[in-house]
C-alpha cells in the first residue's frame, strides 16, 4: 500500500502507538497534520503601508516593485503573486514546452523513430531547459527588446542601493 507523503509521519506515530488510546496520541496527531507557516523567510519589504520591494520566486532576486510589476495575489501577505509578471510569463512557458517536448518524445520512442536507452538523456535536457533561468528583458519606448538587471541578491543590497 503506497501511503501519500504527506500522511507519512501522521501512520509513522500511529504505528508507534497501537496499544494507546486516542486521547494519549490526540494532540501530537494534530500537531502534524496543522498546516505550519513558513517561519523567517521573507519575500516582500513594506514602507508604510505600501510593499516597496518584492521577491521574486523565477529570477531568485529582490526588485522594486515601482520598477519591476508584480501580479496580484489577494490571498498572499505582501498582495502579490510570488514571481514577477516577466517571471511568471518565461516560467509558464517554460513548462508548457517541457510538457509538449516529452510528450513528443515518448511519442517519438513509441514511433520507434527514438531508441529507448537514450531517453534518459534526452529527459535531462528537457529539465535543464524547463528550470532555466533566463534574463530579464524589457521594451524600450520603440518596442526593442533590451536585457535589463534591475534585480538584487538580498534584500539588503536593494534597500542599501535604494538609500543611495
Amino acid at each position: 500500500m503506497a501511503i501519500k507523503k504527506i500522511f507519512e509521519d501522521v501512520i509513522e506515530l500511529l504505528e508507534a502507538n497501537k496499544q494507546k488510546k486516542v486521547s494519549s496520541i490526540l494532540a501530537e496527531v494534530i500537531d502534524l497534520a496543522t498546516a505550519k507557516r513558513r517561519t523567517g523567510v521573507v519575500t516582500y519589504h513594506k514602507e508604510g503601508d505600501t510593499v516597496v520591494a518584492a521577491h521574486c520566486a523565477y529570477y531568485n532576486q529582490w526588485f522594486l516593485v515601482e520598477e519591476v510589476e508584480f501580479g496580484e495575489k489577494k490571498s498572499a501577505a505582501s498582495g502579490l503573486n510570488p514571481m514577477c509578471k516577466e517571471g511568471l510569463s518565461k516560467w509558464t512557458k517554460q513548462q508548457r514546452v517541457a510538457r509538449i517536448d516529452k510528450d513528443k518524445l515518448l511519442q517519438s520512442v513509441i514511433e520507434g523513430d527514438t531508441d529507448a536507452k537514450d531517453l534518459k538523456k534526452l529527459l535531462a535536457k528537457i529539465e535543464d531547459a524547463r528550470v532555466e533561468v533566463s534574463v530579464m528583458v524589457i521594451e524600450d519606448e520603440d518596442g526593442k527588446e533590451e536585457e535589463v538587471d534591475l534585480g538584487y541578491e538580498t534584500l539588503e543590497a536593494l534597500l542599501e542601493d535604494d538609500d543611495d
